[in-house]
């Protein structure tokens, strides 16, 4: 699972306090957002708005509850899995970038991971795509494959990089003022496990939680009640939700979180063969918060088997 976004160095929301405003807010630099947005310190920050994505990110209301919190739809475990942002479009295109130099222009990721960029494996790119036919069927977004070019660009690109500065993987969140809105970067490091990208595997596990942020979902173990996250959204302050109740942390009820099951530790303890082969009950109403519910799916009468 990704091991280089949001708050693995340091978690968002570390402060106490019960309520939100500029003086109480975890004020982030922008090379903290550089590490905890799924950028690299070591190559400068990130610039631009990626022309591929519209721009057609828009941030969803938010609100404060009455000890302090924040929330999106009212339900804490739904909104521990919303980072505020979604697509303004239900029809996105997808590509898998055969060379570095597809990334360019305003939209250029200045990280410089395009420069060792890697061809995605087939596998997965296979896994790609059955993660986006699962987002389908669940809400009313539609996705198109498209070949991605020097001049010809899709909302969400997906791509491997040899830049050892990348040590796992990372997916940028939907905005209209970031560089990196819909892209997804695997690293090389601690190989094969995104290779070997079939069902129930860790690279498919992987791959379907990377797509998950560029929709607008994040890590549902991290808390980001005080923090400010208005370096990638733009509007200040700009406040996150809480973190997954301690009951429902677990990779039963989602996807997003590192926690394997309630009560153990967030550092994603899986073995990286028997993970989750779908979206979880929280990533599905947080997807269909967001881009509606599709009820032409399983429509009609369906048998079930075991086996």
């Amino acid at each position: 699972m990704s091991t280089f976004e949001f708050g693995t160095d340091a978690s968002f929301g570390d402060q106490d306090t019960s309520s939100f405003g500029p003086s109480e807010v975890t004020q982030l630099t922008a090379v903290d957002l550089d590490v905890r947005f799924g950028g690299v310190t070591s190559k400068g920050g990130i610039t631009g708005s990626n022309p591929e994505s519209g721009p057609i990110g828009e941030l969803l209301p938010i609100y404060q509850n009455t000890d302090g919190s924040w929330a999106i739809t009212g339900n804490r475990n739904v909104d521990a899995v919303l980072i505020g942002s979604q697509w303004g479009t239900l029809n996105l295109t997808y590509s898998f970038p055969t060379s570095g130099s597809n990334y360019n222009g305003v939209g250029l990721d200045t990280n410089g991971v395009n420069n060792y960029h890697l061809d995605l494996g087939t596998q997965q790119q296979a896994a790609a795509r059955a993660a986006f036919a699962q987002i389908s069927a669940y809400t009313n977004l539609t996705f198109t494959e498209i070949t991605e070019t020097d001049t010809v660009h899709a909302n969400i690109r997906i791509s491997q990089t040899a830049d050892a500065d990348v040590p796992s993987a990372y997916g940028g969140f939907p905005s209209d003022t970031r560089g990196v809105a819909g892209d997804i970067w695997f690293g090389r490091n601690n190989q094969p496990y995104y290779d070997l990208a079939a069902k129930g595997t860790w690279g498919f596990a992987t791959i379907m939680h990377e797509i998950g942020h560029t929709m607008g979902l994040k890590h549902g173990h991290q808390d980001y009640t005080n923090s400010d996250l208005s370096f990638y959204f733009g509007s200040f302050p700009r406040p996150g939700t809480q973190s997954l109740t301690p009951d429902r942390d677990g990779q039963a009820w989602s996807l997003m979180t590192y926690t394997p099951a309630p009560f153990t530790n967030s550092n994603f303890a899986g073995e990286k063969m028997n993970q989750p082969q779908t979206y979880m009950q929280y990533d599905l109403a947080a997807l269909q918060y967001m881009y509606g519910a599709n009820y032409t799916t399983n429509a009609g009468d369906s048998v079930y088997t075991g086996s």
